[in-house]
């Protein structure tokens, strides 16, 4: 019940199945809602069924509102009726799912209070209907790997015609088209004229605001059913997976209680804004990097065409010298014209200068000269022109018998030594 009163705060809810969690046919429909106050998806309902048909879905709608009203005390309320509530319902798509709804609105509808006369189900959904603008997408991708770009384009832009004229002038142009995929696609749409008001703002009956403040997406629902299968498993008995989605519901409760209670969020940065630019920028990654694989595909048949041109070339080469020794009886190729050993000219060539010619080496200075060794009562001569006339303070004394190195001791008059370290 706590979870399920929240509907009644929230400007828009999200229906859509998912098929993985329980086992065989089973299907569960989840019913989710976004909480603005605490910026948090919450899932408030399951049902369980067997089948996608308008039998059953108009059992699924009635029971669900119907259940919310008893468990809460409070019936849900529709803005197009109530004047409050819930502004858009959003859905995937599916003609049976969104039949069923009409029906329930169009007796859920007190006219002489909403205004609202409209009796047709498939009409009074231009009040609060969407369509998933994802789901859409889908189906266009798959149409333009048969329909090429321009016609594509023209389809791609259907959400955003302006007036009846202009939906009108499209639907026939492609009842028109040499397209097959394209012409059973607007078949489909002969019967769902609640299709192009619920995907495009300017056929809608909502007001501009209510569009503009509820999401165009069931993307809420795509995230929790990963979570719901994370947490609670996947291909399930009918009886486990509503036990283990029970206790995941109480989980969540405890989150939203302890959230009211402390006044900190799960995640502060969890806006729809915030969440837009994620999933841009996931986008954005993902066709990067598909468009990263494409040319290195590219790059890739480029090189194995050209291995198999180099190849092919070289098996031909082969054959032709195969047949060229057995027609002409040469069986060994001399090759001509080998280029001669490149040398470098010396340096007395760049001069222009034979060997004889040539300068010899360069005399020795006496300064570079090695001087033998000499006995210490010897004195060298390097001759006068090479002598540096010192102070007689800083002469350097010559060996005598004074004194004399041995080893590393120098040895002074009067029987002194002195160590080398």
């Amino acid at each position: 019940p706590y979870l399920a009163n929240l509907i009644h705060g929230v400007q828009a809810s999200l229906h859509d199945n998912t098929y993985a969690r329980v086992h065989g046919t089973w299907k569960e429909w989840e019913v989710v809602i976004f909480l603005e106050r605490f910026n948090f998806r919450v899932t408030i309902g399951r049902i369980y069924s067997q089948h996608e048909t308008l039998d059953v879905f108009t059992r699924m709608w009635p029971g669900l509102w119907e259940t919310i009203a008893y468990v809460t005390k409070t019936e849900v309320k529709f803005k197009f009726i109530d004047g409050e509530g819930l502004k858009a319902i959003l859905v995937d798509g599916s003609k049976p799912q969104a039949n069923a709804l009409g029906a329930y609105l169009v007796g859920r509808n007190q006219p002489h209070l909403s205004g609202i006369h409209e009796r047709n189900p498939k009409l009074i959904l231009l009040e609060i209907l969407r369509t998933c603008i994802f789901h859409l997408e889908r189906k266009f991708s798959a149409m333009a790997k048969i329909v090429p770009g321009i016609p594509m384009g023209r389809i791609r832009r259907c959400p955003y015609i302006k007036t009846q004229q202009e939906l009108d002038e499209f639907v026939q142009w492609c009842k028109d088209s040499e397209y097959k995929v394209v012409r059973d696609w607007i078949a489909d749409k002969d019967s769902a004229p609640w299709f192009f008001p619920s995907i495009n703002r300017f056929l809608s009956n909502m007001s501009e605001d209510d569009w503009l403040l509820t999401p165009g997406d069931t993307n809420l629902n795509e995230s929790a059913h990963p979570y719901t299968n994370q947490h609670t498993g996947t291909n399930l008995s009918i009886l486990e997976a509503i036990q283990t989605a029970y206790r995941l519901d109480l989980q969540m409760e405890e989150k939203i209680r302890t959230m009211v209670d402390s006044c900190v969020l799960v995640n502060h940065l969890n806006t729809k804004p915030q969440r837009d630019r994620r999933n841009a920028s996931r986008r954005e990654s993902h066709y990067r990097q598909a468009a990263e694989r494409s040319e290195a595909r590219d790059e890739l048949e480029t090189i194995d065409d050209a291995i198999q041109q180099s190849t092919t070339l070289t098996q031909s080469l082969r054959s032709r010298k195969k047949e060229l020794k057995a027609t002409s009886g040469v069986k060994q190729t001399k090759r001509k014209g080998e280029k001669e050993k490149q040398r470098l000219p010396g340096e007395n060539e760049f001069a222009g200068l034979s060997d004889s010619e040539a300068p010899g080496p360069e005399p020795e200075s006496p300064a570079h000269r090695l001087v033998p060794a000499l006995h210490f009562s010897e004195q060298p001569d390097f001759g006068n022109e090479h002598m540096v006339e010192l102070e007689p303070a800083l002469e350097p004394l010559f060996p005598s018998d004074n004194f004399y190195y041995t080893s590393d001791t120098l040895h002074l008059p009067g029987g002194l030594t002195d160590y080398f370290p």
